[in-house]
């Protein structure tokens, strides 16, 4: 089983800043995070640059996360989500990335954790994907 380490940073080569609006938070609890190198999600990698992470459907209670541009325009994702749980909420939005991936893979999200919320979201990988994000680069390419 994959572990997950939640920060604000994934690693030294990715810098990930959040920013979230002055106001209240939006029913979609969107949050900005711009992106430095390239990140992984279940199904797409993302280039360089600014996105939006919001709720896809929140009147409907739905754990589905849509993965925009920053502009909301140009959608990148749906991704199904689990409910991830943490004992105190962290005061801004942040990505948890997975520990331990292939050193020659972008890192990958595990969790999205909104403003000021102990429940958060965990990202669904398929099997195929989450075993070759785990695959250890050794030499001769076997883990």
């Amino acid at each position: 089983m994959l572990k997950i380490l939640v920060s604000a940073c994934a690693a030294a080569v990715l810098a990930c800043a959040a920013s979230t609006p002055a106001a209240a938070q939006t029913p979609d609890k969107r949050a900005f995070f711009t992106f430095n190198g390239p990140v992984t999600l279940p199904g797409v990698t993302l280039p360089p640059g600014s996105y939006m992470f919001r709720l896809a459907a929140p009147a409907d209670s739905s754990n589905v996360v849509e993965v925009t541009d920053a502009t909301g325009t140009r959608v990148y994702a749906m991704l199904p989500t689990v409910t991830a749980e943490r004992l105190q909420a962290a005061p801004d939005a942040q990505l948890g990335f997975m520990r331990d991936t292939d050193i020659d893979l972008a890192p990958a999200v595990q969790t999205w954790w909104t403003s000021g919320d102990t429940l958060g979201y965990e990202f669904v990988y398929p099997r195929q994907q989450e075993l070759r994000l785990a695959r250890r680069s050794t030499p001769g390419g076997r883990a």
